[in-house]
């Protein structure tokens, strides 16, 4: 089966508890390694960003789980190519404060998979800046108070 990397980002369910966040961390983190696949996933405020590598069928049904889950609405795929190299070794969730100053504008985000389609080669360091586009875009700064 060929590796792909499929980049995504979504809207979620307001107000998400801490409980719910644990579960959903659990229940992701489970999946993926049983599917082995590998990447991150960003949760700031509202907004989910997720990168996945793994083999593409099992891409395609995680990408039609997402779609269909009460949680998640919205899902808007900025990449699903082929792929010839993981760069994550495992999967991780990770929950950021969010910036409610953001300009939230997924532009960066498209061009960037965009750019990614038309050169296989730059898939990994792309996902990487969409990654950090997301932080910068939805996330609120560090050392912010």
């Amino acid at each position: 089966m060929p590796l792909a990397c499929l980049v995504y980002t979504a809207s979620m369910k307001p107000k998400f508890s801490n409980g719910d966040l644990h579960e959903l961390k659990d229940t992701f983190t489970r999946h993926r390694a049983k599917s082995r696949v590998t990447g991150m996933m960003m949760i700031a405020g509202e907004q989910l960003f997720e990168i996945m590598e793994g083999e593409y069928a099992v891409l395609e049904a995680a990408l039609d789980s997402v779609s269909s889950h009460d949680t998640v609405f919205e899902p808007e795929v900025f990449l699903f190519t082929l792929l010839k190299k993981k760069q994550f070794q495992t999967w991780k969730m990770g929950v950021l404060e969010a910036n409610e100053m953001g300009t939230n504008d997924l532009s960066t985000l498209r061009m960037l998979g965009e750019q990614a389609v038309a050169d296989p080669n730059s898939t990994p360091g792309a996902a990487l800046q969409m990654l950090k586009q997301f932080h910068t875009q939805f996330a609120k700064p560090a050392n912010a108070a």
